[in-house]
């Protein structure tokens, strides 16, 4: 047998040499991974064919002072990786070695090649806990499953688990759970549960304020709670085991908390140790409660009574086998409210000498009730001897070390433990001189107490003169400065507005704007509480003048001003209720017969939209103006209003019994929202006043009418009055031209508006004869009497009774171009007595102020109704307003006002396309209306179409006013729609002298034949005839296209034709002018005849 062979075993010649081969690795080693935070590599192995022994050695690579190998090939990092931090020579993670296997002289080598992979990681507890088991909750069920992902904490309480998740941003949506393990530093057992959320590349420290994140349901609302400002990621990522930082770090806040949170979690873990309850659901529920407590307030962990309702939540809501009194739960609330109080101090060590964290000692000292909670539970110890084993005195009892240091009171409780080092007020946690019995404050820390300090915020400013002397930021208290608001009140369902608060501060630094108390009706919302902008919604229904009032208070950055409130006046106007002719409600208007509710001019949508007549100015000639009105004044145009009595400015009549004009400018512009009297048609109307019915020349007809330099700058001229006269005459050329140079020149080439009252003769008027035409219900007065009427520059105006038809007055005829609101008398049956054919309302308006003047007044033997009676009604005490004023007088400036309104949407508008706006949107009013017909003969027409479709009737015009459709009109109008104004050369039929039939309805007929092509806007007649009793004659006016007017119905006042007079129609309005005209004169009584001699036709149109 050959053993070791050197040669050959019989046979000759020499022997063969052994040969040695090197050792062969066992695998691949250059695609090795290991997770960050691991030391150990892996075992490397190779084999040797002749079976000696291996060794192993690193021998090169970039990387190889990175790493220790055993001679038996054990691998591993000297220290962990950090796949964060990498230190490999790349610095990507990949680490480079060389390993030899050596056997004998035979040797072998492998690169290998190891790859760290990045891991989630982070820090057990608030101190380290060293073995405790972590593990990623993937089902959320807070309980470790077989498949999930776990591991243990090392011995320096860090732990590192695969990422084996996706769903992560810079916080997963999946939670980390830890239990067990040993408080490294404490050498205490870990009774908790804990919870965190994962960070994708963040150490994340999981601890009792962590665990409250993942309970918590809004982790913002936490955290504000509990005083942290910073963000959610840099609480959990915060390292909170060293010691030393500043108290007011984000380490030290987090340091004193999870402390705090610990010791809770500590006891709430020991009351239910033994009982068949998860350590995950005492520990979800003692999470839940702390929050609730803490969001309340900050102060909650800390506060006895807190704790104390959060313990007896806590043992309610837990299906514990122990029973727990209150008395038991309220000591331990106690306890753990002075224990936590202690937790707050901001140092981390008691002395050198102590070697123990001063938090670590507070935080021991839970395991010290531990037993007697134990003990308790099952009934060995009473509840008494359970509260007293549980105090502060006997935790702290007996300990050396404590014996040894500072006890300021003498009270037996050295000072790190005692809550109260001096004895003083003040617990130490609100007491700046801890150890100074005299002393609790020192607001400027410059350590003298506030009780000696006359400056107790070092802002320079002495205590006695310091608004705020322990704030050093404020000397001088902000101040809330708006004490009053007002909202005019727009005649809508819904009104509000915007206004500004205001405030002062110190050094004018900047504001901000707080509600303290919402307004007592309306709604107030601060819309920028940085510059005080706010809304008030007033609330719905309201009409008339009211109040309100909200409160407010400013914050300078510092301090609150004190609470100021706001008198909100809902501004209005004290009448207004009662102007049915705004807004008719059905109102008596202190008469005794209602209106009819919505028989009014239709402004409100108007007014409610801003429009308000600014900046139009409109004259109201009459018989004067009270330029000092309280309701007028703030609209009177000073300096430019003249009388013509005294050539001064000012047209206030010395008249006792009333001025009709004062009254009239009332109606047109009275101003609005001024918690006055009542509101004007156009309540920012601009008023000028001529007072030319005190002295009615020519002379100053034509210089109250746009000829002299005060009134050439006027857009519209209201003229309530005219001739009350039963004998023909002709207009004075002065006159007629100073009316064709206004709407020629005035208001730029536009053309001033002229609007005038129809007349209130439809009854009687003067001396005239009117019981033929009241016998059969025809309108006693003709417009077309006063010559000015006959001229298509004026807009005529008829009124209307609060139930919408013409009022009982009013003077109907061809002439009148719309109806307006006039009134009727306003009397009260209960006053005035039966007797009287109405008793609807009549105007509310202005009258002359006070009671010596008016048409109310204390000297009068009788009056209309209880508002008119001499200053004894509340409402007008200073009979500074009238409630009987009517009239076509009245109508008119209604007229004028919707005009001003209308002007100011659109200024371009010319004289004729007012008319026009107006006549296209009046409404129809009563439409039922039937002919009247004497003996055959219709006296008037019921309401006529014409070829153009316009509806017209003697009484009412082309109908009422509609001041909403007249401005949707006004705002979309085309300019120069109406191209140029033509008038028409005057065509004359000649001598006709023929006797028109007595009381026949043949009469005489007579045709002139127009050739104009005009678009007709009105239509003159000039008739020449005689007659021993005219009011017997009636005249009809047919057009070319077959529409009839009556000019003038039978049985007028007339009673003198001696004079050639002028009629118009406006009845052809949009007809085409060219054809025959036809004129038919008829005789309607007995006994007078008269010569028809002749007649002309003027047509006005484009």
């Amino acid at each position: 047998m050959c053993i070791f062979v050197v040669g050959a075993c019989g046979g000759g010649g020499a022997g063969e040499n052994i040969t040695y081969s090197p050792p062969t690795f066992s695998n691949d080693y250059s695609n090795l991974s290991v997770l960050e935070g691991s030391l150990s590599v892996t075992n490397i192995t190779a084999t040797d064919t002749n079976n000696r022994p291996v060794s192993y050695s690193i021998t090169d690579g970039e990387d190889k002072d990175l790493f220790s190998m055993s001679l038996s090939g054990q691998l591993e990092f000297i220290v962990a990786p950090n796949f964060e931090s990498p230190s490999d020579g790349g610095f990507n993670n990949n680490y480079d070695i060389t390993v030899s296997a050596s056997a004998g002289e035979n040797t072998s080598i492998v690169d290998v090649i190891i790859s760290v992979e990045d891991a989630f990681e982070g820090r057990v507890g608030h101190e380290a806990i060293s073995g405790a088991v972590v593990f990623i909750d993937s089902n959320s069920n807070f309980k470790l499953d077989g498949s999930e992902s776990s591991t243990f904490s090392n011995s320096q309480g860090l732990f590192y688990l695969g990422k084996d998740i996706n769903n992560c941003n810079e916080i997963c949506s999946t939670n980390l759970v830890v239990q067990g393990g040993t408080y490294i530093n404490l050498n205490q057992r870990n009774s908790s549960m804990m919870y965190a959320p994962i960070l994708r590349d963040e150490l994340v420290t999981i601890s009792p304020v962590s665990t409250l994140i993942v309970k918590a349901s809004n982790d913002s609302v936490l955290l504000n709670s509990l005083g942290i400002s910073e963000s959610l990621v840099s609480v959990l990522k915060e390292d909170v085991w060293p010691k030393g930082s500043n108290k007011n770090s984000l380490r030290s806040k987090l340091k004193r908390i999870n402390y705090q949170l610990g010791y809770i979690f500590g006891t709430t873990n020991s009351l239910f140790v033994n009982d068949d309850i998860s350590n995950n659901e005492i520990t979800s529920k003692t999470a839940e409660k702390l929050i609730d407590i803490i969001n309340v307030s900050s102060d909650g962990i800390r506060d006895q009574s807190s704790l104390d309702l959060f313990y007896r939540n806590l043992r309610d809501e837990i299906d514990s086998e122990y029973t727990y009194t209150n008395q038991s739960m309220s000591s331990l609330a106690k306890t753990a409210s002075e224990i936590n109080k202690l937790l707050m101090n901001d140092f981390d060590e008691i002395s050198d000498s102590l070697g123990i964290g001063y938090r670590e000692l507070i935080s021991r000292s839970y395991s010290t009730i531990i037993n007697p909670i134990k003990n308790y539970a099952n009934e060995y110890i009473s509840e008494n001897l359970f509260s007293s084993s549980i105090t502060l005195a006997n935790i702290f009892a007996n300990n050396q070390i404590l014996d040894s240091l500072l006890d300021t009171d003498a009270d037996g409780f050295a000072n790190v433990v005692d809550l109260n080092d001096d004895n003083d007020s003040a617990e130490d946690l609100n007491d700046a001189f801890p150890l100074d019995l005299n002393e609790t404050i020192d607001t400027d820390q410059d350590e003298v107490g506030n009780n000696a300090d006359t400056d107790d915020d070092g802002d320079g400013v002495i205590d006695t003169d310091d608004d705020y002397p322990l704030n050093k930021n404020v000397h001088t208290a902000p101040k809330a400065t708006l004490s009053s608001w007002s909202i005019d009140v727009l005649p809508k369902s819904q009104n509000s507005s915007s206004g500004t608060l205001t405030g002062t501060s110190q050094n004018n630094r900047a504001i901000s704007f707080t509600l303290t108390e919402n307004a007592s009706k309306g709604i107030v919302i601060i819309t920028d509480a940085s510059n005080g902008s706010f809304s008030y919604q007033a609330p719905s229904g309201v009409t008339g003048t009211s109040s309100d009032s909200f409160k407010y208070k400013v914050n300078d950055g510092f301090v609150d001003s004190s609470e100021l409130t706001v008198n909100v006046s809902l501004n209005s106007d004290t009448l207004y209720e009662y102007q049915w002719y705004l807004d008719n409600t059905g109102q008596l208007g202190f008469a005794s017969s209602p209106g009819t509710s919505s028989k009014d001019i239709n402004v409100d949508s108007v007014i409610a939209e801003g429009f308000t007549g600014k900046n139009i100015k409109v004259a109201v000639v009459d018989s004067g103006l009270e330029i000092d009105h309280e309701d007028l004044k703030d609209n009177i145009i000073s300096g430019s209003s003249y009388n013509f009595l005294n050539n001064s400015s000012d047209p206030t009549s010395s008249s006792t019994n009333g001025d009709h004009g004062t009254s009239v400018a009332g109606i047109i512009g009275a101003k609005g929202w001024n918690n006055l009297g009542i509101r004007g048609v156009a309540p920012g109307v601009g008023l000028k006043g001529f007072n030319l019915l005190k002295s009615g020349t020519n002379a100053n007809a034509i210089s109250s009418l746009g000829g002299a330099s005060y009134s050439n700058d006027i857009d519209i001229f209201n003229l309530s009055y005219g001739y009350e006269t039963t004998a023909s005459f002709a207009v004075n050329p002065g006159i007629k031209a100073q009316f064709i140079d206004g709407v020629t020149n005035l208001r730029s080439g536009k053309g001033a508006i002229y609007v005038a009252s129809s007349g209130n003769g439809f009854r009687s008027f003067g001396s005239a004869d009117c019981d033929d035409a009241n016998t059969y219900g025809l309108s006693c007065n003709n417009p077309s009497m006063d010559p000015e009427h006959s001229l298509p520059y004026l807009i005529l105006v008829g009124a209307l009774n609060a139930s919408g038809s013409r009022a009982s007055y009013s003077t109907a005829g061809s002439a009148v171009w719309i109806s307006a609101p006039g009134g009727e008398q306003g009397l009260d049956i209960n006053i005035v007595g039966s007797g009287y054919s109405n008793y609807s309302p009549a105007m509310m308006t202005t009258d002359q102020s006070s009671c010596d003047k008016g048409y109310v007044r204390t000297n009068l033997s009788s009056y209309a109704n209880a508002f008119e009676n001499k200053g004894s009604h509340s409402l007008n005490s200073s009979c500074n307003y009238t409630s009987t004023f009517s009239g076509t007088s009245s109508a008119a400036p209604v007229i004028s006002g919707i005009v001003a309104l209308l002007l100011e949407a659109n200024s371009a508008l010319t004289w004729r396309d007012i008319k026009h706006i107006l006549a296209n949107s009046a409404i129809q009013v009563d439409a039922s209306i039937q002919s009247i017909v004497v003996n055959g003969y219709i006296a008037e027409p019921a309401w006529t179409t014409n070829a153009a479709g316009y509806k017209f009737h003697n009484s009412y015009g082309f109908g009422s006013v509609d001041t909403a459709s007249a401005l949707t009109l006004a705002k979309d109008y085309t300019t120069g729609s109406l191209g140029a104004f033509v008038t028409s050369d005057e065509k004359s039929s000649g001598n006709i002298d023929t006797i028109i039939p007595d009381n026949s309805n043949d009469g005489v007929t007579n045709t002139i034949t127009d050739d104009n092509n005009l678009t007709v806007e009105a239509v003159n007649v000039n008739i020449c005839l005689s007659h021993d009793r005219p009011s017997d004659i009636s005249i009809a006016l047919t057009s070319p296209q077959g529409t009839r007017s009556v000019l003038l119905p039978p049985f007028s006042g007339f009673s003198d034709t001696d004079t050639c007079f002028d009629l118009i129609s406006n009845n052809f309005y949009g007809e085409n002018s060219s054809g025959n005209w036809s004129i038919k004169v008829v005789d309607k009584k007995t006994d007078s005849v008269g010569l028809f001699n002749n007649w002309k036709i003027t047509v006005f149109g484009r």
